[in-house]
């Protein structure tokens, strides 16, 4: 969101706004839970990533000299390896399927950034009132990690095995329970979820 460091200038920008910025919210329901989500949900490999990282003494470490995002991408490698095989069916409120087998994973983002600076949804609006989805499937290692640094400048979609697509409310199911993530908080395994735009907005002074 390019919001300044400066305690400073926030605090100034925050006394001059005149209204409240509004932005999208997510919302996931799985098993007779619904979670809200500011940034993103995530479903397999990215919330894995998230599962392992908030358990990371190395992360805690790493953060005290500003370099927790090596953390992200050295569990993210791990992963890629070792990640379970499952795979997926997404179904969208406008009817279309998707059938996915080798699912990795997929991210349902309100904004353009996750997991320490992946750029997973480069074309996500905040406002627009969708939400957008990265989803990654039936891509080999090497291909995974060959596509996997271009994300951070938001060019993995150019990779076959990779596809963002703009939506509103989707079901997703799994061969296999996957780990599931709000805004980075893991706490669950499931097999099916909904992910849907919140009908309210998140208002915020000095955006």
């Amino acid at each position: 969101m390019k919001i300044s460091k400066s305690v400073k200038k926030c605090l100034e920008k925050i006394l001059s706004a005149t209204k409240p910025a509004e932005f999208d919210l997510g919302e996931v329901i799985a098993e007779k839970t619904k979670r809200k989500f500011v940034v993103s949900a995530g479903l397999g490999f990215d919330a894995a990533v998230c599962q392992k990282s908030s358990h990371s003494f190395i992360k805690r470490n790493l953060n005290k000299f500003g370099l927790g995002k090596l953390t992200y991408l050295a569990i993210a490698l791990n992963q890629i390896i070792h990640a379970p095989k499952a795979d997926c069916t997404v179904e969208f409120d406008n009817g279309k399927k998707l059938i996915l087998p080798k699912f990795l994973f997929a991210a349902s983002m309100v904004h353009r950034y996750e997991g320490g600076g992946f750029k997973f949804c480069p074309k996500a609006n905040p406002s627009d009132g969708n939400m957008n989805l990265c989803i990654v499937n039936n891509k080999t290692v090497p291909g995974i990690l060959f596509a996997l640094p271009t994300a951070f400048f938001g060019l993995h979609g150019i990779f076959p095995g990779i596809n963002l697509i703009e939506f509103s409310s989707a079901t997703f199911k799994t061969t296999i329970p996957l780990w599931l993530h709000t805004d980075g908080e893991v706490y669950q395994k499931t097999s099916e979820i909904t992910v849907r735009t919140f009908e309210k907005k998140l208002k915020i002074l000095g955006i």
